[in-house]
């Protein structure tokens, strides 16, 4: 009964919070592959493996979105989903920081978690990063509730919703080695293997996709193959940044660092010769991220690295002295997180640390699955430091974080990493409907795979009818479309070149909070 309380409470809080957002329309990955998957299905039955549609990602939540697809095209049913997943990830962190710690670390857990703006915005959108968090982390759950058959349910579930959910365990293998290693051999190998099954879900869909579409892994994941490892050292040091940096996450870094250390325990342990040492390490990695800036180094498969890269300069002072600070502490540390599940969540953040850096993958959502292990880590933390004032800490670091919901930057790639992303939408919708009321029959020419999925499809919750429309990429002469839509996916100078080329004029600019779409008209 208590369970299903908090569950409710969560949810009622998470849908105030999202009430704004449920009848904007679909955008980034829904309209990449969920949508356009879910209709397919729609139309030509209930059939998982969609000719490549899917980007050779599992089918159950474009599955879940055709059924929805059966009764209505709005999107207000699907949001709804998300925010049950979404209240679901925070009563099992709840429940997992009440498990390992206290009752008031798992209160300020799922106060800080609520309040991390990518998880509240991605919270509102549908996509699979939510849905997977909540699966991953009740299959942690139940690991360290030692319930076998829970743990393969929910953890088969998250691999079906989204493959990558599989990144989890190898975390929990390694969680059972160190947790059981004195077991009779046999016994532990037993139980690697149940733990370890899941994993056949992955080879199942991997030999469908061969027989079914004649590839293992879709062609489109080529883009993500490895080139050399300069690149992918500096991506390490932007994933790092965008898990324990972004979004005021830096004081939970901080926070963790310093839960073992006293004045006390620091001075009992001060040794000069290493002191210094770490001192000199210290400053030269601080001189390191001095000069990285001036590589500059231009990716087509991350664009945004090297904004990353700048941001990472910026923190370079308070970088430095966290590792300072770690080098210092280190064994007091060690000795204070020693809890076996700090190893099973130190595991999974480590592997999804190295694997994102090797496949060049650095937006928000990647990343929200392990958030809920960071804020348990960090809760107790706070009541350890804290005492006494721990919830106002934590009220203060949740206003922070909340502080930064709406902040809006110009088009940077990442949308979904706070809740500007409704503005996109916003001004997305308010263009698309403008040409359907003004220009229904015209042909659109689009700058971008969202708009033009946007005008393509009544699923995608832009339109009620399809507005014909030509890729940007393929047009050659101005006898194939009337109208030109701006979005701000190919960039200014893009836009430039195209207006000028074909002679077009500004009729109208939607505008929202530093984000605009346009739409121009050829001139007589």
């Amino acid at each position: 009964m208590k369970k299903i309380i908090l569950f409710l409470i969560f949810f009622l809080v998470m849908f105030l919070s999202k009430i704004t957002i449920l009848n904007l329309p679909f955008n980034e990955d829904a309209l990449t592959y969920l949508v356009p998957s879910a209709e397919h299905m729609v139309k030509n039955g209930i059939n998982p493996f969609v000719n490549g549609l899917s980007f050779g990602h599992t089918p159950l939540l474009f599955m879940v979105l055709a059924i929805i697809f059966f009764f209505t095209t709005s999107p207000i049913m699907a949001y709804v989903i998300i925010i049950l997943f979404s209240s679901l990830a925070l009563l099992f962190t709840y429940l997992i920081a009440e498990k390992i710690f206290d009752k008031d670390t798992a209160i300020i857990s799922v106060i800080l978690l609520f309040s991390i703006p990518s998880y509240s915005a991605l919270s509102g959108i549908f996509s699979t990063a939510i849905p997977s968090t909540a699966l991953n982390i009740a299959a942690i759950y139940f690991v360290i509730k030692e319930n076998k058959k829970l743990y393969i349910l929910m953890m088969s579930l998250s691999i079906l919703i989204y493959e990558s959910s599989m990144l989890i365990i190898p975390g929990v293998l390694l969680y059972i080695l160190i947790k059981d290693y004195k077991k009779d051999k046999k016994v532990l190998l037993r139980e690697l293997l149940i733990y370890g099954s899941p994993l056949l879900l992955v080879v199942f869909w991997l030999f469908l996709n061969k027989i079914i579409n004649g590839w293992f892994f879709h062609p489109e994941l080529k883009r993500f193959r490895l080139t050399s490892i300069s690149p992918i050292i500096l991506i390490f040091l932007g994933v790092l940044k965008k898990i324990f940096f972004d979004e005021f996450r830096w004081i939970l870094t901080i926070l963790i660092i310093l839960a073992p250390l006293t004045i006390k325990s620091f001075f009992k342990r001060f040794k000069y010769k290493s002191t210094l040492f770490y001192l000199i390490l210290s400053i030269f990695l601080l001189v390191i991220i001095y000069f990285i800036p001036s590589l500059q180094i231009e990716s087509a498969n991350f664009p945004t690295l090297n904004n990353h890269i700048q941001e990472v300069y910026n923190f370079r002072f308070l970088i430095a002295v966290i590792f300072f600070i770690f080098l210092t502490t280190n064994k007091l540390f060690f000795e204070e997180w020693n809890k076996k599940e700090i190893i099973l969540f130190s595991s999974i953040i480590l592997i999804y640390v190295v694997y994102h850096s090797m496949f060049r993958t650095n937006l928000a959502r990647y990343f929200v699955p392990i958030f809920p292990l960071l804020v348990i880590i960090a809760s107790k933390s706070i009541t350890k430091i804290f005492g006494n004032k721990k919830y106002l800490v934590a009220l203060i670091i949740a206003v922070l974080f909340i502080s930064v919901w709406n902040l809006n930057l110009p088009y940077h790639g990442d949308l979904s990493s706070n809740m500007e992303y409704a503005d996109e939408v916003t001004v997305e919708s308010q263009a698309i409907g403008y040409i359907e009321e003004n220009y229904p029959n015209s042909v659109v020419l689009t700058s971008g795979f969202f708009s033009k999925q946007g005008l393509s499809s009544p699923y995608s919750g832009y339109t009620k009818k399809s507005i014909r429309n030509v890729d940007i990429d393929s047009i050659k002469d101005d006898n194939k479309f009337d109208i030109f839509y701006y979005n701000g996916f190919i960039g200014e100078e893009r836009k430039k070149e195209i207006i000028n080329k074909f002679n077009l004029t500004l009729e109208k600019r939607f505008e929202k909070n530093n984000k605009y779409t346009e739409i121009y008209i050829k001139s007589d």
